[in-house]
């Protein structure tokens, strides 16, 4: 099963990505984004987390979460995990590891770097050439966050998030300008492999709290 860094800290939104085995495929047809889907609402109903953005791909996922408790993500994250790959080597008659051996987190700087992680996350099948724009991925959390379009899935708004407007409309407006143009290096910290994005007073904060945990 899968296991996160040691990074789980409460009170701060992480990027999770977690890739097939060897690159494989996780979700073949839309049954399979869907039963994905129910496990990740039914984790967010049952841990102490929330869920503000996601993005299912064919070979990985991306989801943003915050723990509002130490040390539950892992426990979030194998209550997901665990079901889906029994699931998926029962309906594909396969044995074996569906998911790497390890999932990857990046704890998130929020007041810098909330919405550069929400733009990666809603870009990514744009930049895996899979759609044109965001609103034409199904299995994305911008079409709720974006549009007006029911939610596959149970989401929590940030702080920031509802800042954006007054109305529901202002926010949706605001964010799909905010996602399309937004600019920085986010990209570029994920590939370093850090897993902290955030200045260096924040790098420190986290280094102090990892050190009391």
């Amino acid at each position: 099963m899968p296991r996160t860094n040691r990074l789980q800290i409460s009170g701060f939104p992480y990027h999770i990505v977690s890739r097939g085995n060897n690159k494989s495929t996780l979700f073949y047809t839309n049954t399979d984004f869907k039963k994905f889907l129910r496990l990740l609402e039914s984790a967010r109903n049952k841990f102490p987390i929330k869920l503000y953005n996601y993005a299912l791909m064919t070979n990985h996922f991306h989801l943003m979460l915050e723990p509002l408790q130490n040390d539950i993500l892992s426990q979030a994250m194998e209550s997901i995990l665990k079901p889906y790959a029994l699931y998926f080597n029962k309906r594909y008659n396969r044995t074996g590891h569906v998911f790497e051996s390890r999932f990857k987190s990046y704890i998130i700087q929020t007041e810098s770097y909330f919405f550069s992680c929400c733009r990666y996350i809603n870009l990514n099948p744009v930049k895996a050439k899979m759609v044109t724009s965001p609103e034409k991925y199904m299995w994305s959390g911008f079409l709720s966050l974006a549009n007006r379009q029911k939610d596959l899935v149970k989401m929590d708004h940030h702080e920031l998030y509802l800042a954006l407007g007054k109305s529901s409309e202002e926010r949706k407006n605001a964010y799909s300008v905010l996602i399309r143009h937004q600019n920085d290096d986010y990209e570029n910290r994920i590939k370093t492999g850090r897993t902290v994005i955030g200045n260096r007073n924040f790098k420190q904060q986290i280094k102090n709290l990892l050190s009391e945990h």
